[in-house]
């Protein structure tokens, strides 16, 4: 059965996903999501940073589960405030997870999944950093939504 996280069925089904396997990995999941049915942002955009930062932080976890004799979290937030979308991923890494240029060093994320989360924020004026605070990585991501352009040409002042 889908668990209910938020009303937007893309992000609810990425998230709900995600979620079960992270606690099928014995890790700890604490989500923190308020965020409507309808956004200004496409849903592939999305779930194109939902999904990699979720992704990388069950990757992150799972490799420390077998190093390490640490229980593993995952902490997400998403949330809607004013015309910013904020997300935060904060989860068990690796001491020795290093950045170069801001970024994790590819070789601790195993992917291009870093680098499609800042190209997609970027479209919408995001600001992002990513850090290793003492074995616990952390994301954190804001940005602009997009005003929704009226298709009718007609201006509130004539309504």
């Amino acid at each position: 059965m889908m668990e209910v996280i938020c009303a937007n069925t893309a992000v609810n089904n990425i998230l709900s996903a995600y979620t079960r396997k992270a606690r099928n990995e014995q890790i700890k999941v604490t989500l923190d999501i308020e965020l409507g049915s309808s956004l200004s942002i496409p849903n592939i955009d999305l779930v194109t940073i939902l999904a990699n930062a979720y992704e990388n932080a069950i990757y992150a976890c799972m490799e420390v589960q077998k190093l390490e004799a640490r229980d593993c979290f995952i902490r997400l937030m998403l949330k809607k405030r004013k015309n910013k979308l904020i997300i935060s991923c904060s989860n068990t890494c690796r001491m020795e997870t290093e950045l170069e240029n801001g970024q994790p060093k590819t070789e601790f994320t195993g992917g291009i999944g870093v680098s499609s989360i800042i190209k997609t924020a970027e479209k919408y004026e995001g600001e992002y950093d990513f850090k290793n605070d003492n074995g616990v990585f952390v994301f954190r991501l804001i940005m602009s939504i997009p005003l929704i352009e009226r298709k009718d040409n007609v201006s509130d002042s004539a309504l």
